[in-house]
């Protein structure tokens, strides 16, 4: 987190003015010192933030998979210092580290939430209002898994983030497609399906849906210790029952 998507919370600038999401970020910065320096100051960020050092540390600490949330904009916008190769670094630690890499679009095109400081950007919503966006986000799916279809070190592929303004029947619909545009490229790799913090049990039934090689994902925030040391006793094992429901591994 904070890396090819900056959530303001995490820099340490939420509340500030102008800093609302990445992009007012980026724009502030070239606002004041122009487009030059903002060019430099991204590329500044994105080499340091995060780097193999940290990978090599996740893997020191026994753990084995790395979700990547991703902006859109810091992949294909030019202007945000767009470029894939930052993606490809990461892949390349983890192929080293024996860790496993998700590829997580946190921020797609038009926000799957209006919540800006998640999405990358403000937004009104238009996702879910504008065909031309989500066929954007089709392509840029299929972009992706094409280019990481045969490599080994990347797990799959988280297709939205908590897509909570989205219209729960649209969402499926939605998924059906980003299914479809990568299915169409690449059929190694699994496919994490989020139930938009709308309700895991509003999900269909992976096999009516045609879908293979998928797994169902939910975010789970406790709230105070109390409940994070209960929740391996109370919340954990609903979601192992969903699974066994659904027919799909959870995430």
């Amino acid at each position: 987190g904070n890396w090819l998507l900056i959530e303001p919370w995490m820099m340490g600038v939420e509340g500030h003015t102008g800093c609302g999401s990445e992009k007012e970020i980026w724009d502030l910065v070239s606002g004041r010192f122009g487009k030059e320096a903002k060019q430099d100051l991204i590329k500044a960020h994105r080499r340091n933030f995060f780097t193999e050092k940290d990978v090599t540390q996740i893997a020191a600490l026994g753990m084995n998979c790395l979700r990547i949330p991703i902006w859109w904009r810091a992949i294909a916008d030019p202007e945000y210092g767009g470029d894939m190769a930052w993606v490809d670094r990461c892949v390349e630690w983890c192929s080293r580290n024996g860790v496993y890499a998700i590829i997580d679009l946190h921020g797609a095109p038009g926000g799957p939430s209006k919540k800006a400081a998640i999405a990358g950007e403000p937004n009104d919503n238009e996702m879910w209002t504008d065909e031309v966006v989500r066929e954007q986000t089709v392509a840029l799916w299929k972009r992706i898994a094409e280019r990481y279809r045969d490599e080994p070190a990347v797990a799959g592929y988280d297709l939205l983030n908590e897509a909570t303004d989205a219209p729960f029947d649209g969402l499926v619909a939605f998924y059906g497609k980003l299914y479809e545009g990568i299915r169409s490229v690449d059929s190694n790799h699994i496919i994490f399906i989020q139930d938009g913090l709308q309700g895991f049990h509003r999900l269909p039934l992976a096999r009516d849906m045609g879908w293979e090689n998928v797994a169902y994902s939910f975010h789970y925030y406790p709230q105070d210790p109390a409940e994070s040391l209960e929740s391996a006793a109370t919340i954990i094992p609903r979601f192992n029952r969903a699974a066994i429901y659904y027919d799909v591994p959870i995430y």
